[in-house]
């Protein structure tokens, strides 16, 4: 910083004392160049001096017993000057991240969840012996395989899916509505039971056949249960998959009052006599009564 030339650097201080309105004539007789000055109120001030005469401008505050506190840097080498004066503040921030970052690669706790919990600790014996626990990385973790892993191991589930969440690792398990098969007695397609659109379709056994977004009829085959291999043969498989329709259903009631009650009546009698997770709920008042519209989520699962 020694050998810098004037006019790179400019430091704005904010300055306090008595008579701070004549600092810039105090300066201006010791050759201090002024760059900006602004008097807040007759005790506190901002002035802008150039680096170089810094050493004449903290001999006047002294002498005129100033309080001085840096607010601001200007100039080319004002970036450089800022690190140099917050330099532990930047250390500090760059290993706050650091460590953050190091932590979020860990697993602070594992928890299994689903139909299949029931079976949570033939799962966890899976984990341990991939060497996942408590602590283990998440970078060292195999999602896909763990799952093949998992299902592998238990007949009785039908999906699994790990995720990561904060620091924790959730396996998800579902039980499978079949008995235990033999493999070459389960080659079935998954086929929907709903008309409907695809939301989302997760398949780690066959093929999907559709994609999020189609539109779909009761019993479409929606995974296939085979693999294609690269000379573009077919061989059976296990369809193992997890598949969330959305499917539309509308009802109509003749109602002669359309009241609060009504409509409230109409909406609980719509969910009665629907099976499936309600998405959304309206309705539109139509000649002679209202229209109920739903959306459902239905979960299909093969395995």
């Amino acid at each position: 910083m020694a050998l810098i030339k004037k006019g790179l650097l400019y430091l704005t201080y904010k300055v306090s004392g008595k008579k701070i309105r004549y600092l810039p004539e105090f300066l201006h007789k010791k050759g201090v160049n002024v760059i900006e000055f602004r008097l807040l109120d007759e005790e506190n001030s901002l002035i802008t001096i150039d680096f170089l005469d810094l050493s004449k401008f903290f001999a006047i505050c002294k002498n005129m017993c100033y309080n001085k506190r840096v607010v601001k840097y200007r100039g080319v080498l004002a970036p450089i000057a800022y690190v140099k004066t917050h330099l532990f503040t930047v250390i500090g921030v760059v290993l706050l991240t650091v460590i953050t970052a190091l932590l979020n690669n860990v697993v602070l706790g594992v928890k299994i969840t689903g139909s299949g919990k029931i079976y949570s600790s033939y799962t966890q014996a899976v984990l341990t012996e991939n060497n996942v626990s408590k602590y283990a990385l998440f970078s060292s973790i195999n999602y896909r395989e763990l799952e093949n892993e998992i299902l592998s191991k238990n007949q009785y589930l039908s999906f699994v899916t790990v995720k990561k969440q904060g620091n924790v690792l959730v396996v998800d398990t579902q039980l499978s509505n079949q008995k235990p098969s033999v493999l070459g007695e389960n080659h079935v397609d998954i086929v929907s039971n709903v008309n409907g659109v695809v939301e989302e379709i997760i398949v780690l056994r066959g093929t999907a056949l559709v994609n999020k977004g189609d539109v779909v009829e009761k019993g479409q085959p929606l995974v296939g249960a085979f693999v294609t291999l690269k000379d573009e043969s077919r061989v059976n498989t296990y369809t193992v998959a997890r598949v969330k329709i959305l499917q539309s259903v509308k009802y109509f009631y003749k109602l002669d009052v359309i009241n609060e009650q009504n409509v409230y009546l109409a909406y609980a009698l719509s969910k009665f006599k629907l099976d499936g997770e309600v998405v959304e709920i309206c309705h539109e008042i139509v000649n002679g009564g209202i229209e109920v519209n739903v959306t459902l989520r239905h979960l299909i699962y093969g395995g």
